[in-house]
């Protein structure tokens, strides 16, 4: 006989299953040869030799193959003999596939059987569970089982109301989560009203201690002008006003190397280096008050100049037809009046010092005067009184020699340097015309404290 595989011809490894009682060989594999021959291209697929994701081709021989393999399976089942025969290697191959599904078989079972298990276990508990919510129902029903279908639909029932209780229970939460985070928004927007609240306390608490302060200033400095205002009323009773004591004039009187300073600031004729015109403003504005200050101590009668002391900027007011009578005040010309700006940019600056120079050479020239006759007094004072001793002295300490002026003068000249010859650019000129006038000032202001002390010694005594 011949093996269907095509492998073995006229073998005695060869078994008939028409010879199920043959000795030898055929004997030992008689019951292997019950089974149907597999084509050796299936169990090499079955063991995995090829791809499992790849499908035999589908041709007609292929279904006609199928076929005949499963009439064999089937006649194998229902006990018929089959005319095939078969070699060991395809008994081999039958028997281990048989195996390995007989293997798998079982153990699916086994799954099976585990996983009835735990379906009963899971049914028992919830039949526990049902029994335990309505103890009393199979007193009141009379005993049913878990077959019963209003057993089943009251589980139906208890479901759909537990699903629908799960289902509210997580909108609550959802709202509970809202809740939270609403309270957390509540709580940060509290939190940060208190640390405004007390920014506003803070602010507030030291606007209240800078009101206190500015109270206890202003009643410092109501004080402190109530002390002014007293001797300021003290020395307007004695006549006593010292320019000294409210502008500092400070010139170089050795070398003239450095600019005269009043109250610190620098008197020049125009800007150079750091010297800019608004420090030239203010010193002539100084210097323009501390010569109204001496005109007005020593009574200097002017009908021609004015002097107009403004922080911003003074002025000197020059009115060249004074003897006009009041019925004709409102048809005075321009031409009359000439307006010199002092320290201005604008302005003429040799014009104006020239107005400046002739305006203090008729103060000196008065200052000059009194101080004379003021000589004079004093010295006739000292010669009646002769036999006073102390008043004598005190005479000579206050009338004594009368102090020289400094620097020549006339209304076009000082020092010897002819203001009409100066250039407008002679930088050098100027600031040795300014350091001269700046000397005759300090001269006049001193001269001015004297006679004033004098006249208010003069007037103690009487």
């Amino acid at each position: 006989a011949n093996c269907t595989c095509g492998n073995h011809y006229g073998s005695p490894t060869i078994v008939s299953s028409n010879d199920p009682h043959g000795t030898g060989m055929a004997a030992q594999h008689a019951i292997e040869a019950s089974f149907v021959h597999l084509p050796p291209s299936l169990l090499v697929h079955h063991h995995g030799s090829t791809s499992a994701d790849t499908p035999e081709p589908t041709t007609p021989q292929n279904f006609l193959n199928s076929y005949q393999l499963l009439l064999s399976l089937e006649n194998v089942a229902n006990g018929d003999d089959i005319s095939e025969s078969l070699c060991l290697d395809c008994v081999e191959r039958v028997r281990t596939a048989l195996e390995q599904d007989t293997d798998r078989l079982e153990r699916e079972c086994h799954m099976y059987q585990e996983t009835i298990k735990d379906e009963r276990l899971r049914q028992e508990s919830a039949m526990r569970a049902v029994q335990q919510i309505s103890p009393d129902r199979d007193e009141r029903g009379g005993g049913s089982g878990p077959n019963d279908p209003n057993t089943d639909a009251l589980v139906q029932g208890f479901l759909q109301e537990i699903e629908s209780m799960k289902l509210s229970c997580q909108s609550q939460m959802e709202e509970i989560s809202d809740l939270v985070k609403l309270r957390k928004e509540q709580a940060q927007l509290s939190k940060d009203l208190d640390d405004l609240e007390w920014g506003v306390e803070d602010h507030r608490n030291a606007l209240e201690l800078e009101a206190k302060g500015f109270d206890n200033a202003e009643e410092q400095a109501w004080k402190q002008m109530s002390e002014t205002i007293s001797e300021l009323d003290l020395v307007s009773s004695t006549k006593v006003s010292l320019p000294a004591m409210v502008l500092d004039l400070k010139v170089d009187k050795q070398r003239g190397l450095r600019y005269p300073l009043i109250n610190e600031l620098r008197l020049g004729y125009r800007p150079k280096g750091d010297l800019r015109w608004n420090e030239i403003q203010a010193a002539w504005s100084l210097a323009a008050q501390l010569l109204l200050a001496c005109g007005a101590l020593l009574q200097y009668p002017s009908k021609y100049w004015k002097i107009v002391p403004l922080s911003s900027g003074a002025k000197l007011i020059h009115h060249s037809n004074p003897q006009r009578g009041s019925s004709q005040q409102q048809q005075h010309n321009e031409s009359d009046f000439k307006v010199y700006n002092l320290g201005h940019p604008n302005s003429n600056g040799p014009q104006t010092i020239l107005a400046w120079n002739n305006l203090m050479y008729g103060v000196v020239q008065h200052a000059t005067s009194v101080l004379a006759k003021t000589h004079e007094d004093c010295t006739m004072e000292t010669n009646s009184n002769a036999n006073k001793s102390t008043t004598n002295s005190t005479k000579k300490s206050n009338g004594g020699d009368m102090p020289k002026l400094p620097f020549d003068m006339t209304p076009t000249s000082i020092g010897g340097i002819s203001l009409l010859r100066l250039g407008h650019n002679d930088d050098a000129g100027w600031s040795r015309a300014i350091h001269c006038i700046s000397c005759n000032l300090l001269w006049l202001s001193e001269s001015a404290s004297r006679i004033t002390l004098n006249e208010v010694l003069l007037e103690a005594q009487v």
